[in-house]
Parts: C-alpha cells; sequence; structure tokens
C-alpha cells in the first residue's frame, strides 16, 4: 500500500476514487476545494466562505461510493487529518 500525504490526496481526489477514507472526527482544515481540479485554497478560519477542507474530501469521497469511517487523530497514519485507501493501484 503506497502512502500519501493529504495535500497530495486533496489534490488527486476528484479523479481518484476512493475504496475507505477513514477522517479525523475533530479536524477542521479552513479552506475551499476547487470544482475544477481539487487544489486546495487555505483560510484563516472558518466562516461563510470557507469549510472544512476535510469535510469537503469526505463528502466528494461518499459521492464516489467510498465508504468514510470516523477515526480518532491517532488511530491515523502519522495522525494526519485522514487517510486513504484507494479502489485501485495508483501509478
Amino acid at each position: 500500500m503506497r502512502r500519501q500525504t493529504f495535500p497530495t490526496l486533496r489534490m488527486q481526489q476528484p479523479q481518484v476514487p476512493f475504496d475507505q477514507l477513514p477522517v479525523d472526527l475533530d479536524a477542521v482544515v479552513p479552506g475551499l476545494v476547487s470544482d475544477i481540479d481539487g487544489s486546495v485554497i487555505y483560510s484563516a478560519s472558518d466562516d461563510a466562505e470557507a469549510y472544512s477542507v476535510v469535510d469537503e474530501v469526505a463528502r466528494r469521497a461518499l459521492c464516489t461510493g467510498a465508504r468514510v469511517l470516523g477515526a480518532r487523530k491517532e488511530e491515523l497514519p502519522d495522525q494526519a487529518p485522514l487517510a486513504a485507501i484507494l479502489r485501485y493501484q495508483f501509478h
């Protein structure tokens, strides 16, 4: 299994369907995720225009049929806000 960092997964998320996506239930990473390429613009705080990037990645994963699993930070690899198990090998 190949491990990738959170920023890398966000960039690839629109093109790569997840099988399972464990997410930190308490993670809040404010920002916006592009509908075009999945790029992220970080924000200083949550407000009416920005939302949790982790929640948006989880929402998009659910739309592809992935299983989104709530977890504690200590249960995730490298205590990242999320981890992904891909449906097929990524090259």
